[in-house]
């Protein structure tokens, strides 16, 4: 299907340190990327995504939860809020630590560059879609913290030692009329298409051209229509993003079709040797 270019990527940096200046700095950077507040002050916002060419739109609640809390908190919901699900994501607030951003008026990706520690990834969107599908409302929100406080090494879009899904970390989603959130691991988690032939270690060998040159492949993402439970179906692709064969070193910068791309995938075995890259605009 090719790079579904947005058209108005944008990149950049917060303060991570303490859970406000990680809410107040997301929110910031999603206003530069286009996306508007709908409501709210600092510490506690609501951001409205951009609508895509399929007409689709979210709403992101960003919001500081007090107390001893280590993690900022995000939620997913339609724009008029008859659609959210229940389960909160989290970012943690880490003392001199920077964040950065990507993110488009449709979606972002949040990363803390060299590390792919529990709680230092946060990412949301929705989905580019073909026209045969049409359902009445659509959104993603992953992270990669199975809860405030926990530091088991979650698989998700950041990295993993398998594949990039979700497995038991918060996550949550909404297809058509439904939206579900959880933090186990299912069928139905958010996922990438196309990463692994079958459970007993299969890869493809087919990583290269004749020519030594790198396959670029679609980044079709998909999830379970109504639960972590249903089978993940395809639903779309992501915006602004490449798959490249190859274990691409962590947070490396790679040029294919005259721009720059991040990696925002560490694949952390050798045999999964395929990195999720997202653009990185420097102009």
């Amino acid at each position: 299907m090719g790079i579904k270019y947005s058209g108005a990527a944008r990149t950049g940096t917060f303060d991570g340190s303490t859970r406000l200046s990680i809410v107040d700095g997301l929110k910031a950077a999603l206003e530069s990327a286009g996306w508007s507040v709908a409501s709210g002050s600092s510490g506690d916002w609501k951001l409205n995504s951009g609508i895509t060419p399929s007409g689709h739109q979210i709403r992101i609640w960003l919001y500081d939860p007090g107390g001893t809390n280590q993690c900022a908190r995000a939620r997913l919901m339609n724009v008029s809020e008859t659609i959210a699900p229940a389960q909160a994501v989290f970012l943690r607030a880490v003392s001199g630590r920077v964040y950065r951003w990507f993110a488009n008026p449709y979606q972002f990706f949040v990363i803390a560059p060299g590390t792919v520690a529990a709680g230092s990834y946060l990412a949301a969107g929705i989905p580019w879609m073909p026209s045969f599908l049409s359902p009445a409302h659509v959104g993603w929100l992953a992270c990669s913290a199975q809860s405030d406080t926990s530091t088991n090494d979650a698989h998700s879009f950041r990295a993993s030692n398998i594949a990039p899904y979700h497995d038991s970390v918060a996550v949550a989603a909404i297809y058509g009329s439904s939206g579900w959130g959880s933090t186990s691991f299912g069928s139905g988690a958010i996922t990438l298409a196309g990463w692994r032939l079958s459970g007993n270690n299969n890869t493809s060998m087919l990583r290269r051209w004749m020519d030594g040159s790198v396959p670029i492949l679609d980044p079709l993402i998909g999830w379970g229509p109504t639960s972590i439970d249903d089978t993940a179906r395809l639903i779309g692709q992501l915006w602004d993003a490449i798959i490249v064969e190859g274990n691409w070193p962590m947070d490396s910068v790679i040029t294919f079709d005259g721009k720059q791309w991040w990696c925002i995938y560490y694949p952390r075995t050798a045999g999964q040797l395929l990195t999720l890259a997202v653009l990185y605009p420097t102009t």
